[in-house]
């Protein structure tokens, strides 16, 4: 019912495209290019940039022990848990699996998380595989990680997310439960279990480095594009050198994004989507330096089977373009 899509070409030119409204169908203002919307799990792609520029900057190397960043006397008997290495959080190769009968830790209904305020229960957690060894997407791991830019900055997390990136009206926010005033409202007919007072039941100070932002598509892909530029390291390399089949959509995790090409192409893609009740985001990354943000309120009927069909088209768009660039040139 309500979208922004914004696309910057490899040359810098912005293209957006605003539809619907910010409430009602008709009885409300129009969505426009400023109108806040949640980024939920786009928000790992700041997290991860955060710790790659605090990476090219030496305050920390990716192969850091996770434990260096949480000390404990009982890591002497972790050995699983001492071999998590920051680079294992950023690509969700740490060992945690929200797959599991005990789910996702960080959006438990009857328990608050013990990340980040009580790091030492780190060590009570079991590890369903060993570092390293394979892929499985973990809230958990980015929420990790925003202790590990807390303490290799000695910044609070927030504040340092809010020094680095663009913060302000209309542009970034961190999300604390309750609606903006200039956030758009969230389409839950599709919904089967949230209502709209579905925040109360999140922790989102516990969640801001895993899904805790907000702001419209411009900005996204505005601070997206930038954190392409970062060196040595940026958000690419993550995926360089990985023996993985990119054809399958969630399949081969690199710093956040993961690598996307289609059988009998050779487009490159790298995403990273977001979902919370009555909202749905993605940011895709070309391996021609193309930027595609896109927010919504709302949610497909099918769940993700059916963002695929959306993800596969834009992948095809992208395609066509860059086709159409190389016979002009």
């Amino acid at each position: 019912m309500a979208n922004q899509m914004v696309h910057i070409t490899p040359e810098g030119q912005l293209h957006h495209c605003e539809s619907g409204w910010t409430g009602g169908m008709f009885s409300s203002e129009p969505v426009k290019s400023n109108t806040r919307f949640r980024f939920a799990s786009v928000t790992k792609v700041f997290t991860a940039d955060a710790v790659l520029k605090l990476a090219n900057d030496g305050k920390l190397s990716l192969d850091d022990p996770l434990i260096k960043y949480i000390p404990s006397e009982r890591s002497a008997h972790r050995e699983d848990i001492a071999a998590i290495k920051v680079r294992h959080l950023l690509t969700h190769s740490a060992g945690f699996d929200r797959t599991t009968l005990l789910g996702d830790s960080m959006f438990h209904l009857v328990s608050e998380p013990w990340c980040p305020t009580e790091p030492e229960m780190l060590y009570e957690q079991e590890l369903v595989f060993s570092p390293g060894s394979k892929a499985s997407y973990s809230n958990l791991g980015y929420c990790l990680l925003g202790l590990v830019v807390e303490r290799a900055s000695g910044v609070p997390f927030r504040d340092y997310m809010r020094e680095h990136y663009q913060f302000g009206p209309e542009r970034l926010a961190y999300v604390d439960g309750p609606y903006r005033e200039d956030e758009v409202e969230y389409d839950l007919r599709f919904e089967n279990f949230y209502m709209r007072n579905y925040y109360e039941k999140f922790d989102f100070q516990a969640l801001s480095s895993a899904a805790g932002l907000s702001g419209n598509a411009v900005v996204l892909a505005e601070e997206v594009q930038g954190m392409l530029r970062r060196e040595p390291l940026n958000l690419l390399s993550g995926n360089e050198g990985q023996d993985c089949d990119a054809s399958e959509f969630r399949k081969c995790y690199g710093f956040a994004l993961y690598q996307y090409r289609e059988l009998n192409s050779s487009l490159d893609v790298y995403i990273q989507g977001g979902n919370l009740p009555g909202n749905t985001n993605m940011v895709m990354v070309d391996d021609h330096g193309g930027v595609t943000a896109w927010v919504s309120s709302g949610q497909p009927l099918r769940g993700f089977a059916q963002t695929k069909e959306l993800y596969s088209y834009l992948y095809s768009a992208l395609e066509k373009q860059y086709s159409m660039t190389s016979v002009q040139r």
